[in-house]
């Protein structure tokens, strides 16, 4: 199915959704719209059971930090003790991800600084924050990664207001990626929310310092950021998020060209607040080829 195929389609099941329920805002998608966005609207329908609470890391990393690795395998042991709870991230940010002469690719991004700068370095690496919470009273929410462990659980009962429905459809002929996210807000929110929208990478190879002062040139590298299709701190939503109210979102992106392995490749959602708080109030991954 072609883009325009597509875009008909969701064009029209919004019109039919909106036809038989309360229509909320819609924006105009003038020329302030943010890149790739093809639709924003709004609409309220049947309050959803709320979904479980899925918990997202941001982890902070280098390829040139000696204990990364140790917190790449504290992520990595921490899902599989929480299946289906968590999700996780790596972001190399401007210190200690500097490439080696034989590195395969490079790893460090614009994008993962500017949010280390939004959630405020703590000093050091491996570090990492946990739904953007602040447990401990610290000025960053930033956590270290031998303290995940105990602070992670105290995510698991959290409640979320809002239900997120992902789905990518993507042509791997022209690597163009069109992304249909739904947010369905179970509890109304009275503080502002934004959404963010990643694409993130697995299974890359290129070289990593290791805990004993070696270099691994063929290290493993999972859930790298690459690519942000919202603004990198999010989109705001412009819709009164009462109860009922489904926002939908629609991007298209196009991946070609960028030395992407496409069966790794998956995207990254969630919503969050912002102004007394970053709190993540819900996240979704899904992988763009099944």
């Amino acid at each position: 199915m072609n883009t325009f195929k597509i875009f008909f389609a969701i064009a029209v099941s919004t019109l039919l959704i909106s036809s038989c329920k309360e229509v909320g805002t819609v924006v105009d998608l003038g020329k302030s719209k943010p890149l790739g966005l093809l639709l924003d609207t709004a609409y309220l329908e049947a309050v959803q059971a709320p979904e479980t609470k899925m918990i997202l890391i941001e982890e902070f990393t280098g390829v040139r930090c000696l204990n990364c690795p140790q917190g790449h395998a504290e992520l990595r042991s921490l899902k599989q003790t929480y299946p289906g709870r968590l999700i996780g991230i790596s972001l190399h940010s401007n210190i200690q991800s500097e490439v080696y002469a034989y590195s395969k690719e490079e790893l460090k991004s614009a994008i993962a600084q500017k949010i280390e700068e939004y959630l405020l370095y703590p000093g050091y690496k491996p570090n990492g924050a946990i739904d953007r919470v602040n447990f401990s009273g610290a000025q960053s929410l930033c956590n270290d990664y031998l303290d995940w462990a105990t602070l992670l659980p105290q995510r698991l009962s959290a409640a979320t207001p809002v239900n997120i429905s992902l789905t990518p459809t993507f042509n791997a002929t022209s690597g163009e990626l069109l992304i249909d996210v739904k947010a369905h807000y179970t509890q109304a929110q009275t503080e502002p929310n934004k959404l963010s929208l990643f694409l993130v990478e697995d299974s890359i190879i290129t070289a990593q310092l290791q805990p004993n002062n070696t270099v691994d040139t063929n290290y493993i590298h999972n859930e790298i950021v690459r690519e942000s299709f919202s603004d990198t701190l999010g989109d705001k939503l412009n819709h009164d998020l009462k109860r009922g109210t489904t926002v939908q979102r629609v991007y298209k992106v196009n991946v070609s060209g960028k030395n992407y392995e496409y069966k790794h490749l998956k995207v990254l959602a969630f919503i969050h607040r912002y102004a007394t708080t970053k709190e993540i109030l819900q996240a979704k991954e899904v992988e763009i080829e099944n």
